[in-house]
């Protein structure tokens, strides 16, 4: 199944790449099945062409700001952020400002501070697993104001990574959760939030998700050799990570939650909020005061949810 899906990649990038005006409207997507599928070599082969592209329309189009953010987006993906940021400067320059381009300045504005700022930045991040209303999370901290990433770093669709953590204050999903004891340490001034569920639906929400994302029917089946090559294999370290060690959903839940336990056991209090979304009265309220911000007397907005599962 991965197999095809990189062969008809690749023969989507032959007809996409010569036509800009389309790789130019597909980008983002493209970005995401890149980073998914191809290998290291083949996948900066890929966006360095893409790069070539996006300089060139740039330079023809010289007042439109969509050939800008593109190629912002593939500098950054090549890790080649002083690129970035300057792209980002000149975009600005045009004075046509939307929202993406407003998110991708904050996040221009954090790159350009140093490491040892950066360090003491406070940070928020989502530990909960998947299927435990982290997207709901996510999505209540950038209404907050909040730079943040799910799952995938918004701007270059790959796999959050630890260069990412100094491009966005609040970070969410399991790409966060396999990691957080190395991200307390790393950021002595972070907050972490843990989403919490009720074992039986948590358990039927991530059957489904994962039966749907990656057609696994078992646990067991998490260690396929096919799903271990996806992000150039960086998806099977975290898999491994959380689930990979339980024999059952059930197990690999309680056994995250038991880690997560013994770890804030003896660390201040303030620094972790465990919350039940889908029971609790206000969670906006509970999360805003939490992170010491003024309640914005927002609806919580419930993504994701069906019959209760978010």
């Amino acid at each position: 199944m991965i197999d095809s899906k990189r062969i008809k990649l690749r023969d989507e990038l032959v007809g996409t790449l010569p036509v800009p005006g389309l790789l130019l409207k597909n980008y983002p997507n493209l970005l995401w099945k890149i980073h998914r599928l191809l290998g290291e070599e083949e996948r900066r082969e890929a966006l360095k062409e893409m790069q070539t592209v996006f300089q060139e329309l740039a330079a023809v189009r010289t007042h439109a700001l969509p050939p800008l953010l593109a190629l912002a987006a593939v500098n950054m993906a090549l890790q080649e952020e002083a690129l970035f940021v300057e792209v980002i400067a000149k975009a600005v320059s045009l004075g046509k400002r939307n929202q993406q381009l407003e998110q991708w300045l904050k996040t221009s504005q954090l790159m350009r501070q140093n490491k040892e700022i950066q360090k003491w930045t406070p940070k928020v991040f989502g530990i909960g697993l998947s299927k435990t209303a982290t997207t709901s999370l996510h999505v209540f901290l950038r209404l907050l104001g909040l730079p943040a990433a799910h799952f995938h770093n918004p701007i270059t669709k790959d796999l959050l990574y630890r260069s990412d953590f100094d491009k966005f204050n609040a970070f969410s999903d399991i790409s966060v959760s396999y990691q957080f004891e190395s991200l307390y340490h790393q950021f002595p001034n972070a907050r972490f939030i843990y989403t919490q569920r009720a074992l039986e639906p948590w358990t039927n929400s991530i059957q489904k998700h994962y039966k749907s994302a990656f057609g696994i029917d078992h646990l067991k089946e998490i260690n396929r050799p096919e799903l271990n090559q996806l992000y150039r294999g960086r998806l099977q370290e975290i898999h491994y990570n959380l689930y990979g060690q339980c024999s059952s959903w059930q197990e690999a839940y309680q056994a995250f939650e038991q880690r997560v336990d013994r770890f804030f056991e003896a660390k201040p209090k303030e620094k972790l909020l465990k919350i039940d979304v889908t029971q609790h009265p206000n969670p906006g309220k509970a999360i805003s005061s939490f992170l010491g911000m003024p309640d914005p007397n927002l609806v919580f907005p419930h993504k994701n949810k069906t019959n209760a599962a978010l």
